[in-house]
């Protein structure tokens, strides 16, 4: 399949704790490293993981667009589109649950 991730990791998902964010990313790390951006940062992850980290409600989302993609798939008998609709779907869905888990896990680690 196509993947997003360009060099160097550019588009490849992080961590949340960005733990593996070095000097090759120096502003991200400078934000890091200090105190008022790291605890807003944490803010961040608690709302998007309240948002669109949850599972349920994004997942009705995903459901309710791969819906209308495979409807109008269907409509002009595209197999091989409505296979990648199923296939995007699985997928999606997937990384929405373990994004979703990592945050969590994160956010309970590191609790204010």
């Amino acid at each position: 399949g196509i993947g997003i991730t360009g060099p160097d990791g550019f588009g490849k998902a992080r961590s949340i704790s960005l733990d593996e964010v070095g000097p090759e990313w120096p502003l991200i790390r400078f934000l890091l490293d200090d105190a008022v951006y790291s605890a807003r940062y944490r803010e961040l992850v608690a709302e998007v993981a309240a948002n669109a980290f949850q599972v349920e409600r994004t997942s009705g989302i995903i459901d309710a667009d791969a819906a209308l993609l495979t409807e109008a798939l269907t409509r002009v008998g595209d197999e091989a589109g409505l296979a990648g609709v199923r296939h995007g779907r699985a997928e999606l869905q997937a990384h929405l649950e373990r994004r979703a888990r990592a945050a969590a896990e994160w956010l309970a680690q590191n609790s204010s």
